[in-house]
């Protein structure tokens, strides 16, 4: 008698296993996400909570110019991929990005340490990005244009290549601004 109830009890064991095994599977399963385009930007209506735009015309035109600059690089979402392979040379350029006012929002290596010179990337298809980044850094070339991906953040991508010590921005020089 006492077999059969060993027995019973190891099969309502198993029986109870398998089916919260059954059970953790089921709740963790996750379908497939489907993802629509986004939604288009619609500018938001004045409330107690919006943000008013300070008055522009205070501001001398000097002053202005030189903000407006300022607050442009600020938007500029850079990528810094180290390309070369010299330990971290990409912090050091991301470094030194930020010090110019630019939004570096990574340092990382890049997907090989076979880049001969260093690139700048246009992500998004506004090429004056890329060109404010390339006249901080001191190169005059090496901009490429590639298809605008909305799903990412980085606007523009530099690549430090194997010329880094060409560049003014590892030579002790200050940000160009």
């Amino acid at each position: 008698m006492s077999r059969k109830i060993v027995l019973l009890a190891a099969a309502v064991l198993t029986f109870a296993g398998i089916a919260a095994f059954d059970l953790q599977r089921r709740l963790h399963y996750e379908p497939h996400a489907v993802v629509s385009a986004p939604e288009p930007f619609t500018e938001p209506k004045p409330d107690s909570f919006t943000v008013q735009k300070r008055d522009s015309s205070a501001v001398p035109k000097a002053e202005h110019s030189a903000i407006s600059k300022l607050d442009s690089m600020r938007t500029i979402r850079i990528e810094v991929l180290n390309g070369c392979g010299v330990a971290g040379i990409a912090e050091k350029a991301g470094r030194y990005l930020r010090e110019a006012g630019f939004d570096v929002m990574t340092w990382k290596n890049a997907d090989s340490f076979n880049y001969p010179e260093t690139i700048v990337i246009d992500r998004t298809g506004n090429i004056e990005n890329a060109r404010s980044v390339a006249s901080a850094m001191g190169l005059q070339t090496h901009i490429q244009q590639i298809v605008h991906d909305p799903y990412r953040i980085e606007q523009v991508a530099v690549i430090i290549g194997r010329d880094y010590d060409r560049l003014g921005i590892f030579s002790g020089d200050r940000p160009r601004r």
